[in-house]
């Protein structure tokens, strides 16, 4: 049984210490109780280039209500 209890112990420490690694290939910025990176993570997909909208639409479209999310839905031909 401690020969297990330590073996989990070691892989948790390993798996942080990695974890930390990571984290500091981008710089950690701490603001208030919290904290922001310099670099997004390597996992992030980035949104399509692409805006679907027909000629009907002109300026630039809203992206901070819900409205962006149903646009090409409600408003494309």
């Amino acid at each position: 049984m401690l020969s297990i209890t330590l073996t989990a112990l070691l892989a948790g420490v390993f798996v942080d210490a990695n974890y930390y690694q990571r984290a500091q290939a981008s710089s950690i910025v701490p603001v208030g109780s919290g904290s922001y990176t310099t670099a997004p993570p390597s996992n992030l997909t980035l949104p399509p280039n692409t805006i679907y909208r027909t000629a009907n639409v002109t300026g630039p479209m809203p992206t901070n209500d819900w409205c962006p999310s149903c646009s090409p839905r409600c408003w494309a031909v």
